[in-house]
């Protein structure tokens, strides 16, 4: 028993450090992205601006911008869920959300499109832009989420001449 400090110490203290390596670590990124220079989406909100790339960084209407983005997923949370979830986004200091666009969610059956309720990209967008949030909307066919068939229709599968993961003439027209 000569070494007062115990393995169970040890990997408690481990543990703070790794935690406090984090919260210096999203404080810096906090900081940064307030810098004056950066612009924000309130200095753009209902114009139009334009986005260009200088091998540095993207330039809103010519300013660096420095982007912290999550993601969002539609059909993983009901809209009640965006009320919540979208501000606590902002207060966490993200500046971002990456929306995908998922075709079989919004297109379960051929030629029934809805964009209605739960389903309203419409009505999520709006809200980022309530909550002053820039959006990277990536729009399909094929959404890499981890999602049956990359988010394709499961009808589109059942098509004759229809392969995927494929440059597909079928469904890029």
């Amino acid at each position: 028993l000569s070494d007062p400090i115990t393995k169970i110490q040890k990997k408690k203290m481990s543990a703070t450090r790794a935690c406090f390596a984090l919260l210096l670590l999203v404080s810096t990124l906090l900081v940064v992205a307030a810098l004056p220079g950066f612009i924000t989406y309130d200095e753009v909100k209902g114009k139009g601006f334009s986005v260009t790339y200088d091998n540095r960084s993207l330039k809103i209407n010519g300013k660096p911008s420095l982007f912290l983005s999550g993601s969002v997923h539609l059909p993983r949370g009901a809209a009640d869920v965006w009320q919540k979830v979208i501000p606590e986004s902002k207060a966490n200091g993200l500046n971002m959300l990456e929306i995908y666009v998922f075709w079989n969610f919004h297109e379960p059956v051929e030629g029934q499109i809805n964009w209605s309720g739960d389903r309203s990209l419409r009505d999520l967008l709006q809200l980022c832009a309530d909550n002053n949030l820039f959006v990277n909307l990536r729009i399909g066919p094929y959404v890499c989420a981890e999602f049956e068939y990359g988010a394709i229709p499961v009808w589109l599968g059942q098509k004759p001449g229809i392969q995927f993961r494929t440059n597909n003439p079928n469904i890029t027209r």
